[in-house]
């Protein structure tokens, strides 16, 4: 309790602290007076400071002058023509970036297709392209291999051109491989060019026997970057383990 007496009439009496700086009643002269945060007792009410932050909402929003305005404009950095043509530049670069990857990647029956049309055109540089660094020796071989087959096979087709069909016998997520068939077949066409004695001659492929199509069993390994990469050494090895 802080002790106190009336500045009016002098009664003497006390208030407890959480009443320090409220409205006080003398009980004999009936005058209003407070106490402050000093210590001191002033006839009236007391001192409270304006709430400036609630005057204002109810005063509306605040719109600043054309003096507030102009000092604002000076405060803000200066971007020259060059800054900003760089910083298009980077967001442009940027965003090509994102979508190149965020694309979806090439997936194993595509590369599959790619690979076994490429086959089919004799592209062996292709072959060691997408095959795995430490297995592109053992591509070529399998190529050596296989290739010969379908050399065979065109003879009885009279054609070289090749349709492709694709089944993708697994895809193991974990361990980051796949395997997959291609099978080539002859070109679809109602007739095809054959030499027969030193003459060209349409040939109607529906009357010539019926040749097996060439199957090619491909091992894949996805690299660090997601695509698909031929596994070399699984694929020969396909052809050259039995059965």
């Amino acid at each position: 309790m802080i002790d106190l007496s009336c500045p009016n009439c002098g009664r003497a009496g006390s208030i407890p602290r959480e009443k320090v700086n409220t409205r006080l009643v003398c009980k004999k002269c009936h005058i209003v007076f407070h106490m402050n945060t000093a210590g001191r007792t002033l006839l009236g009410e007391p001192h409270v400071e304006p709430l400036k932050a609630e005057k204002r909402s109810h005063e509306g929003p605040h719109i600043p002058s054309l003096d507030q305005l102009g000092s604002l404009k000076d405060s803000l950095p200066v971007v020259s023509s060059k800054q900003l043509m760089i910083g298009l530049a980077a967001l442009v670069v940027g965003g090509g970036i994102f979508l190149f990857v965020s694309r979806p990647g090439v997936t194993l029956a595509d590369r599959t297709k790619e690979l076994a049309q490429r086959f089919a055109q004799d592209d062996l540089a292709y072959l060691k392209e997408v095959a795995t660094s430490d297995t592109a020796d053992d591509a070529v071989r399998w190529f050596d291999r296989v290739h010969p087959v379908l050399m065979k096979n065109r003879e009885q087709w009279k054609t070289k051109d090749a349709d492709v069909q694709v089944m993708v016998a697994g895809e193991d997520a974990r361990n980051r491989t796949g395997e997959a068939h291609a099978y080539l077949y002859p070109a679809k066409a109602s007739t095809h060019s054959a030499k027969v004695q030193g003459q060209l001659v349409e040939v109607d492929p529906t009357n010539q026997p019926a040749a097996p199509p060439v199957d090619l069993h491909l091992f894949w390994i996805r690299d660090g970057s997601g695509k698909w990469r031929l596994d070399g050494r699984m694929t020969y090895q396909s052809v050259t383990t039995p059965n």
